[in-house]
Order: structure tokens, then C-alpha cells, then sequence
């Protein structure tokens, strides 16, 4: 089964939710630390995303090849 961007969004975005209950249901305050670990899971979703991209790009495209001017343009403005 290949895993498509949105079902890792899936994936991710359930996890923050049954971490969230969990929390909620076991009675932690709303300020308590491990609040921080939905952020974390929401991190690790990007990354996974995005090692996964970079593997399927094979152009390495950086900053300073996007802003040189001896690229063309993709359109020009009419």
C-alpha cells in the first residue's frame, strides 16, 4: 500500500486527536507539558512528508538557483 500525502495527513492528524483525548480524559491541566507532544507529533508528520518528497525529486533545487537571473521566467507578464 503506498502512502499518499493525504493519508499521512490522515495518519498524523489522528494521532494528534487520540493523543489530545487522551490527555483531556485523563484529567491534566490545560498547561501541562505534555500538551507539547501533539506539537510534536505535528512535526514529525511535515518531516515524514518531506523526506518522502525529497526521495521522489531528483532535481536538488536550492535557494540561490531559484533567485538567479539567468533562469527564464515561467511566464512572462502580459
Amino acid at each position: 500500500m503506498k502512502l499518499t500525502p493525504a493519508i499521512k495527513g490522515g495518519i498524523t492528524g489522528a494521532l494528534m486527536i487520540i493523543v489530545s483525548v487522551l490527555v483531556f480524559n485523563a484529567g491534566l491541566p490545560g498547561d501541562s507539558v505534555i500538551h507539547y507532544l501533539v506539537f510534536a507529533i505535528f512535526g514529525a508528520g511535515i518531516i515524514w512528508a518531506l523526506i518522502a518528497y525529497k526521495k521522489l525529486t531528483p532535481i536538488r533545487a536550492s535557494l540561490a538557483t531559484c533567485l538567479t537571473r539567468d533562469s527564464e521566467p515561467l511566464s512572462s507578464p502580459s
